[in-house]
């Protein structure tokens, strides 16, 4: 959870107000967020993101895993 001082720091806006009716409101969430945080300074670069798509299934034809034997074994349903 991020501290409360740092979240005005973040701007969110709601696509759709949350919703009780449709199961996506929470008091202990502030909103749902994804924070993307760089170590250094960023400057005219394209950013990246391992989804982890399920290996078991058909994925987009823009979708190249970044660790296959990864993505393997975390989607595997046997025990190690």
């Amino acid at each position: 959870a991020l501290p409360g001082d740092l979240l005005e720091c973040i701007p969110n806006k709601y696509y759709r107000a949350p919703s009780i009716l449709d199961g996506t409101y929470s008091p202990s969430v502030s909103m749902h967020s994804v924070l993307l945080l760089a170590t250094r300074d960023l400057n005219d670069e394209e950013l990246f993101i391992d989804y982890r798509l399920t290996p078991g299934f058909e994925r987009p034809a823009w979708y190249v895993p970044v660790d296959p034997e990864e993505d393997t074994r975390r989607w595997s349903t046997e025990e190690q």
